[in-house]
């Protein structure tokens, strides 16, 4: 989530497969759009919309959200620059006719990305332009939060799947280890 280098604060990939984890910007576009099986998948205790989302927004509803930053006038491009390891958008940036405004902050990604604040910064952008004009952006997304430490989904879909605490603990924070004190 780029807060820092704390051994705790790791992204752990929450699918239940190791091999199911995406490797290239096509495979995660295309985990982004499927519902693979993964433990922070809708179950009794979470809901889809937590699991998969999607967006649409328009440049104009962006352009004028992003103003409150900086004035890049009317948006010709949104590009995710940079993912960090778990595939989240670590950079952005935003190209309008008088600049470009790079987000690199998680809580600022999701601020300004979406019409309302989006679940996590774990997306793909789809542009939609007409007459070589960006009209709007289909945002496709998955997860809620900030991808690092504890995923309640997740860690209700590991108990649901049989798993103890101690497992579900240690699969959240693999190098720590749990004793008695």
């Amino acid at each position: 989530a780029g807060w820092g280098d704390v051994v705790y604060w790791t992204a752990v990939f929450d699918g239940k497969k190791e091999g199911d984890k995406p490797q290239s910007l096509n495979g995660l576009r295309r985990w982004l759009w499927d519902t693979p099986s993964a433990h922070c998948e809708s179950s009794k205790y979470t809901w889809h919309p937590e699991y998969r989302w999607s967006r649409i927004v328009t440049a104009d509803e962006l352009s004028r959200k992003i103003r409150r930053k900086k004035d890049v006038g009317r948006l010709k491009a949104v590009k995710i620059i940079e993912r960090n390891g778990s595939g989240r958008a670590a950079k952005i940036s935003f190209e309008g006719e008088r600049g470009i405004l790079t987000l690199k902050k998680e809580h600022e990604i999701r601020k300004y990305m979406g019409a309302g604040s989006l679940r996590s910064t774990l997306f793909v952008i789809d542009p939609v332009f007409e007459n070589g004009e960006l009209q709007s952006l289909i945002i496709q997304g998955g997860g809620w939060g900030h991808g690092v430490g504890f995923c309640q989904s997740g860690a209700a879909g590991r108990a649901e799947s049989g798993q103890d605490y101690k497992n579900i603990l240690l699969s959240y924070f693999p190098s720590l280890a749990l004793q008695k004190m």
